[in-house]
């Protein structure tokens, strides 16, 4: 028996690992009424058009690829300033 060729690096990309780096904690939200001491340290405020803000947890590549692919503009992504480990916690809001 032959064992299946093994994996280029390109199908490890696009394989499992890809679904799910990015995650909508909470939409619409008032970034001033947020405490910091909430949010995990990959947490951003994402700035849409239109004046809604929402919180997601992700790098900012991947946030924007994903409210890009849904087809929502955004203005800015703002670092939130959390102070919980992602791998420990995850935001209290």
């Amino acid at each position: 028996m032959s064992s299946p060729p093994p994996e280029t690096k390109t199908e490890q990309k696009k394989g499992k690992g890809d679904m799910g780096r990015c995650v909508i904690v909470k939409e619409d939200v008032d970034p001033s009424n947020i405490s910091k001491s909430d949010l995990t340290t990959d947490c951003y405020f994402i700035h849409r058009t239109g004046g809604k803000v929402d919180i997601a947890r992700g790098s900012a590549v991947h946030i924007f690829d994903d409210y890009h692919d849904r087809g929502i503009t955004l203005t800015q992504i703002e670092m939130s300033g959390g102070n919980l480990n992602p791998k420990l916690n995850s935001p209290k809001i």
